[in-house]
C-alpha cells in the first residue's frame, strides 16, 4: 500500500499530496468523498467513474446520480 503522513490543523484540514492529487487527476474544486470505515477515514474523488459507481446501490437513485454528474460537469468547466 502506497502511504504517506500528512497532518491535520486546528480546523481539521489536510494537505493531500501532490503525487496522489496528480495521480487520481484532482484539481482544485474536486469533490471528495469522506467515509468512515473499520476505524480508517476513506477519501474517494467525485470523478465520472465514482459517480458511475454508484448505480445500483440505493435502488433506483437515477435522479440523484444525474444531479452528482452534473455537478461534476459543472465544476470541470
Amino acid at each position: 500500500m502506497d502511504s504517506e503522513f500528512i497532518t491535520m490543523t486546528s480546523k481539521g484540514q489536510v494537505v493531500i499530496p501532490a503525487r496522489f492529487r496528480k495521480a487520481l487527476g484532482m484539481k482544485p474544486g474536486t469533490r471528495i468523498s469522506v467515509q468512515q470505515r473499520d476505524g480508517q477515514l476513506i477519501f474517494q474523488p467525485v470523478t465520472d467513474e465514482y459517480i458511475d459507481s454508484l448505480f445500483g446501490i440505493l435502488g433506483d437513485t437515477t435522479g440523484m446520480i444525474e444531479s452528482l454528474k452534473r455537478d461534476h460537469e459543472l465544476e470541470d468547466k
